[in-house]
């Protein structure tokens, strides 16, 4: 839903310096791809340019890894929206967080699982984010706000 019906509506061309994600909903976490009817195509970009070098990569570590290394990069002041798709379906998360949320809840059915691993995948994320932000001792200078609206 972030403009790709038409590129002038596309983050980096609203007033955003760059764009790294996908354009749409319902993205597969590790393909980055969407299907519609029978087709598939690739929904990953940095700004206009697609993402293929990331097939097999857990988006939300992606996402996080990219945030990262983007405010290392830039200037102050600094201003990064790290939007994750997790834990928004559809519930997808790697294999081994799932069996870690398995031996913590046993009885839990595979979606819950599937669910409890992405948060906690963005629990990671943003451990790893703050921790850059620490090391360069700007945490007086920041301000982080969260939202989850799919929880």
């Amino acid at each position: 839903h972030l403009g790709h019906c038409n590129s002038s509506y596309l983050p980096h061309n609203r007033g955003f310096d760059t764009f790294y994600g996908h354009t749409g909903g319902v993205l597969n976490y590790f393909q980055h791809n969407r299907a519609v009817g029978n087709c598939k195509y690739l929904d990953y970009f940095e700004n206009d340019t697609p993402i293929h070098e990331k097939t097999g990569v857990y988006s939300t570590f992606d996402f996080g890894d990219h945030a990262r290394k983007l405010y290392n990069k830039i200037d102050d002041p600094k201003f990064i929206y790290l939007a994750l798709n997790a834990p928004h379906g559809p519930l997808m998360a790697p294999e081994h967080m799932i069996e870690e949320m398995r031996v913590l809840y046993p009885d839990s059915p595979r979606t819950r699982l599937t669910y409890l691993a992405m948060v906690k995948a963005i629990d990671l994320e943003m451990e790893k984010l703050l921790g850059t932000i620490w090391m360069k001792n700007e945490k007086r200078d920041t301000i982080i706000a969260t939202g989850l609206e799919t929880i």
